[in-house]
């Protein structure tokens, strides 16, 4: 968004205390199990590299589903991951 223009890199990449927000937000859930993660296609390719990089320390059995287009939001993006939910587990989105 406009508020982090200043850094010139996508949000998910910005480092917070030497790790990146995305790895920020995973790991203030507080929760083990399998994580499916929805990302955008970055022009820049050492961008996609980071972002992957980032979501393998996470976790690095993590599904990535990558998107070419800006979704509806939050929920539209969650049904990307339809082909990876098993309705036998809990989920949290």
């Amino acid at each position: 968004g406009k508020r982090v223009e200043e850094f010139k890199l996508p949000k998910p990449l910005i480092k917070i205390g030497g790790k990146t927000m995305v790895e920020q937000a995973a790991e203030s859930l507080g929760l083990s199990g399998r994580f499916i993660f929805v990302k955008a296609h970055y022009t820049d390719p050492s961008w996609n590299i980071e972002l992957e990089d980032a979501i393998s320390r996470i976790d690095s059995d993590a599904v990535v589903v990558t998107t070419n287009t800006i979704t509806e939001g939050p929920a539209a993006s969650a049904l990307l991951t339809l082909p990876f939910i098993n309705n036998d587990d809990e989920l949290i989105i």
